[in-house]
């Protein structure tokens, strides 16, 4: 019963909270692990920099030039088809 309420809580709160960059980054690195080696290579070569930034920087890319360059805001969501209806997750 608890874990329900915890659960459905977490499920309003999350739209409001957002990902914010711990949860972009954590995201980014999970989602890394599980490219394949092609895979990574490519995003290698997306990503080559002198900067030292990787694969968790890009993830924030979206959050930080949204307010700045108006026209890239649609990049910034994507709507998924769940079970017949569509998602969008952010």
């Amino acid at each position: 019963m608890l874990f329900s309420i915890l659960l459905s809580f977490l499920a309003v709160i999350q739209p409001i909270s957002c990902w914010g960059t711990l949860g972009h980054r954590t995201i980014a690195y999970l989602a890394e692990k599980y490219l394949t080696a092609e895979s990574q290579r490519f995003v290698d070569i997306l990503l080559v920099n002198n900067r030292g930034y990787d694969f968790s920087d890009a993830s924030l890319f979206a959050d930080k030039v949204k307010d700045s360059r108006n026209y890239t805001e649609q990049w910034h969501w994507i709507g998924m088809l769940t079970c017949g209806a569509v998602v969008e997750v952010t």
